[in-house]
């Protein structure tokens, strides 16, 4: 007892500084808190760059005025940062370095998978923060970057305060749409089987807005250059690549490939996503194949540390591009395409050939109407790839929309590809829910459990829109859907629940 009761005596006599908050150093027009300047980071050639993986959380002095100031995460280095309410305007906003001469043989790679060391980076957005990553206002021939720059052969993670991981370090990623087993967060949020993918996401997240220079990516890749591997998993991000009427300078995706450059492996699990194609990138995918329409500006022009889509330091060669692998679990995402590109897979000249486009819930508005309707662009997918979509609510902004093998418009309902799905509205227009969370979401077909992959959110309109097996469409059907305004913060309460019962009507597209 005497000490114990000493030990409480000398907590009580240490100086408040004991146990004051960590402080911030001021170093480029930032406040970094955590690590050491120096050994975790440092200030060189207009960059913060950061060294090591300890946390770091970075704002701007002065969050109103931009700073032209850019961060740089180095080769090789894991990288933890919080973005609280930065503002950088600059040439390079964010960079992360691509790990390129770290080959087995010790040789440049001409490949991502070359890469042993890849560079990564988690970016959390603090809640209730703005930030913003501008390489638009310095963009021109000898300025072409991403504002977040995420190359072939690196890896980035964007999430909001609640961190999509459990106390073991591994990643919680959801399943048709929902929580898939039991789980406690590391930050100690507990999760259970069947509970809303919302529940991943912070009730005040942090918003990131990205803009992209010339014929590069707002998120992604430059030119020339294919995007590494990108997870979403929380944040309120919007993306927008340069140029959505210049033929010259708009070839790069909000979220993507740069000009020559194609999407790899991006994956939606949560958040929201409003992503801007330009003139000839897509809204999220590929961008621009080389020469096509773009012989305004030179081709030469690479980030040295930038794995060549077509080469080492070669001549510039006609490079289709693709849309890349990509999986929407998650979260509400809205894209769109301008003259060239589809709203979410090929961009100009591109296909999306080996590649799949699958979607397992979430709720996904891709619109293609916004450029040459000459051009026929459409809303997802890519020229000789799969598009397939096993939950969530889609929807396509007119009839024939997906860009997928089978060739009329339309797209599977499995891995194996072998049914094709249909369309069906639900409409909740007169329960005035528009934009209502989905807090909790069953489908049964004739009377048996099906798993079809719960949606996000209701769009502005009210409605749902399911794409179902076209073998189902002489079948009753049904489902049964609770809604929140916020199904994050209070996922059981207040909710309507609503479980009417039809036979599946014929397809709307």
């Amino acid at each position: 007892m005497a000490l114990i009761l000493s030990a409480a005596l000398m907590a009580a006599a240490l100086p408040a500084a004991v146990f004051a908050e960590p402080q911030s150093v001021s170093i480029g027009g930032f406040l970094v808190t955590g690590g050491v300047q120096g050994s975790d980071y440092r200030l060189e050639g207009g960059l913060l760059k950061v060294m090591t993986d300890t946390p770091l959380t970075i704002k701007n002095q002065d969050p109103t005025s931009p700073n032209g100031t850019g961060i740089q995460v180095l080769a090789g280095v894991h990288a933890d940062v919080t973005l609280s309410g930065v503002n950088i305007a600059a040439k390079q906003p964010f960079d992360i370095v691509t790990n390129s001469q770290d080959t087995a043989g010790g040789a440049f790679a001409t490949s991502g998978d070359q890469v042993q060391n890849k560079t990564s980076c988690h970016i959390t957005l603090a809640d209730g923060t703005d930030n913003i990553l501008d390489a638009s206002k310095s963009a021109g021939k000898s300025a072409m970057y991403p504002g977040l720059r995420c190359g072939e052969g690196s890896i980035l993670t964007i999430d909001d305060g609640v961190r999509n991981m459990d106390v073991n370090g591994v990643p919680v990623v959801p399943e048709q749409g929902k929580i898939g087993a039991d789980v406690t967060l590391v930050g100690g949020r507990q999760l259970h089987a069947g509970d809303p993918i919302a529940s991943l996401d912070s009730n005040d997240p942090g918003t990131l807005t990205v803009k992209g220079g010339y014929r590069s990516a707002a998120i992604g890749s430059g030119p020339r250059e294919s995007s590494g591997c990108m997870t979403f998993n929380g944040g309120d991000i919007t993306a927008v690549a340069y140029g959505p009427g210049d033929n010259a300078a708009g070839a790069g995706c909000g979220i993507g490939g740069g000009i020559g450059g194609s999407g790899t492996d991006t994956n939606f699990n949560a958040g929201k996503i409003d992503a801007y194609g330009s003139y000839h990138g897509a809204g999220i995918g590929g961008g621009c194949t080389i020469y096509g329409g773009m012989n305004g500006l030179a081709t030469d022009i690479k980030i040295p540390d930038a794995i060549y889509n077509g080469g080492v330091n070669g001549a510039p060669v006609q490079s289709s591009t693709l849309a890349g692998d990509m999986t929407i679990n998650g979260g509400l995402i809205k894209a769109k395409g301008y003259t060239h590109g589809n709203a979410i897979g090929k961009g100009c000249g591109g296909t999306n050939t080996g590649k799949t486009i699958k979607i397992t819930g979430g709720t996904v508005l891709p619109d293609s109407t916004l450029g040459d309707p000459s051009y026929h662009a459409l809303d997802i997918g890519g020229t000789n790839g799969y598009v397939v979509v096993t939950g969530g609510s889609v929807r396509l902004s007119g009839p024939g929309k997906f860009d997928s093998i089978p060739g009329n418009g339309g797209a599977y309902g499995d891995d194996d590809h072998s049914q094709q799905v249909f369309m069906t509205t639900i409409d909740l227009s007169g329960d005035e829910m528009k934009n209502y969370d989905i807090a909790g979401f069953d489908v049964k077909i004739a009377g048996a459990p099906n798993d079809y992959g719960s949606p996000y959110v209701l769009d502005e309109n009210s409605k749902l829109y399911l794409w179902l097996p076209k073998d189902t469409a002489a079948k009753r059907w049904r489902w049964s859907c609770r809604c929140a305004k916020t199904a994050s913060a209070s996922p059981k309460s207040s909710i309507p629940s609503l479980s009417p019962t039809w036979p599946i009507t014929a397809p709307l597209f």
